[in-house]
């Protein structure tokens, strides 16, 4: 095996294992995140949909999609 390749071998385990780690996470970051939203949208954790994935520059990207109905009157922000 030339050097090139195990470079090529190792990158592709980088790669491989970044790819598992937004696996573990994504439960507990979306419940992080739904305890903050709370604070300003009635949502429950059926509104929040979170992907981790990983870019061609093995750097993660975290995309959030939420919705709701309903945004917290200004009054309830003043009890937070």
């Amino acid at each position: 095996m030339n050097i090139v390749s195990c470079k090529d071998r190792l990158s592709k385990m980088s790669i491989m294992d970044k790819k598992e780690v937004p696996q573990r996470v994504n439960k507990i970051l979306k419940a992080e995140l739904l305890y903050v939203l709370k604070n300003f949208f009635d949502i429950s954790s059926e509104d929040i949909c979170l992907e981790i994935s990983v870019d061609k520059n093995r750097r993660y990207v975290l995309d959030v999609h939420m919705t709701s109905k309903n945004i917290k009157s200004i009054r309830s922000f003043a009890e937070v």
